[in-house]
C-alpha cells in the first residue's frame, strides 16, 4: 500500500509520528487492533522538533516505541545511487530487529533531492524507487506525507502519477474546537471510510522546565467533542462579511467572486476594506476559501468545508 497524508499547519506531521508509533508498539488506534511490525521514518526537517514528538508520545501512552528507527536527514528518493544505500541500510536493520512494516517519508519534497515535483519523470523515479525496491521488496507499506496543492488545494501537490499510484489518499483539513478533520480522498478496492477527527493536546515533557510538545488524541478518547460541524465560528461582522460573499456568488450564479466586487459590497454596508481582508484571510485559513491571484486581481473560491 502507498499512502499519503497532505495539507500544511494542520498537524499531518504529529499524525505520522503517531501512525509509526502506533505499528512499532502495536497499540491500538480508535479502539481498532494494530498489528505491530518495524517502522522507519524517513524524517526530512526538524530533527530535534521530531525526538520531542516521540518523547511526548511515550510519556502520554506510557510505551517506549523501541522498534521506530529514525534516519535523521533527508534521503533524495529520486537518485538511485542514495536508494540504494537506504535499502542497504534496511536490509542490516531487517536482520536484526526484524522486516519493516512501514516506512514513513516525511516530507515528499525534503526527500525529493530538488527534483521538480509536477514533472512525470521525475515523480515516476520517486514512485518506482519507493515501489519497486522499497516496498515490493520487504512487502511493507509506504505512508509519504505531502503537502496540497498551492492553488488547489482538493489535490496532491505535483505531477498526476503521483495520484494515480497511491491507493490510499487522506486530506487533512481544520475543524472547530482546534480539530482537525481526516478526509479520504483515495482508497483503491475498499470503501471509503468515514471521517475521523484528532485533537492536538500538550505535553509536558518532564524536562525540568515547561517544555512542551503535542500528541494527537482521536475523536473516541475525549467526550468533549464538538458537534460535527464544518462550519468554522466566525465573528459577527465576518459572519456578515461572508453572507455578502455567498450572496454575491448566488448572484453571479458561480463559486468565483472578484475581490474588488466583495470590498465594494461590504462597503455599501459600511464595512471598511481591512477588515474585508482580514475576513478573506480567516476564511482562506478555516478552508472555506481559495484565494488565486491573477495579476493585479484577487478572485475568491468558494470551496465545500469538507470536500473542498
Amino acid at each position: 500500500t502507498f499512502a499519503g497524508i497532505r495539507k500544511s499547519g494542520v498537524g499531518k506531521s504529529f499524525m505520522a509520528a503517531d501512525i509509526a508509533c502506533r505499528v512499532a508498539t502495536g497499540t491500538p488506534w480508535r479502539g481498532l487492533p494494530v498489528k505491530q511490525g518495524t517502522v522507519f521514518y524517513i524524517n526530512g526537517e526538524g530533527q530535534a522538533g521530531f525526538r520531542r514528538r516521540l518523547r511526548g508520545w511515550w510519556l502520554h501512552y506510557g510505551v517506549m516505541p523501541e522498534n521506530l528507527w529514525v534516519g535523521e536527514r533527508a534521503i533524495p528518493i529520486t537518485d538511485n545511487a542514495a536508494v540504494l544505500e537506504l535499502v542497504a541500510y534496511i536490509k542490516g536493520m531487517a536482520e536484526e530487529h526484524g522486516r519493516p512494516a512501514l516506512l514513513v517519508i516525511d516530507t515528499l519534497n525534503r526527500n525529493f533531492g530538488g527534483k521538480d515535483e509536477n514533472s512525470t519523470t521525475d515523480m515516476g523515479q520517486f514512485v518506482d524507487a519507493i515501489q519497486d525496491h522499497i516496498m515490493d521488496a520487504f512487502g511493507c507499506v509506504a505512508l509519504v506525507v505531502h503537502h496540497c496543492g498551492l492553488s488547489d488545494k482538493t489535490r496532491v501537490r505535483g505531477a498526476s502519477n503521483l495520484k494515480t499510484n497511491i491507493d490510499v489518499e487522506y486530506r487533512l483539513t481544520k475543524d472547530p474546537g482546534e480539530l482537525t478533520r481526516v478526509h479520504n480522498q483515495k482508497t483503491k478496492d475498499a470503501p471509503e471510510p468515514p471521517d475521523v477527527r484528532f485533537q492536538l493536546r500538550a505535553i509536558n515533557l518532564e524536562w525540568g522546565n515547561e517544555d512542551t510538545t503535542a500528541v494527537p488524541i482521536w475523536d473516541n478518547e475525549f467526550d468533549d467533542l464538538p458537534a460535527d460541524d464544518p462550519e468554522p465560528p466566525m465573528s459577527k461582522q465576518q459572519k456578515q462579511i461572508w453572507e455578502i460573499l455567498v450572496q454575491a456568488m448566488d448572484d453571479a450564479g458561480g463559486e468565483v467572486l472578484d475581490n474588488k466586487a466583495l470590498v465594494e459590497r461590504c462597503g455599501s454596508q459600511g464595512i471598511n476594506p481591512a477588515r474585508v481582508s482580514e475576513a478573506r484571510k480567516h476564511f482562506e485559513v478555516q478552508d472555506l476559501i481559495t484565494v488565486v491571484k491573477e495579476g493585479k486581481e484577487i478572485k475568491i473560491h468558494r470551496k465545500d468545508p469538507i470536500l473542498g
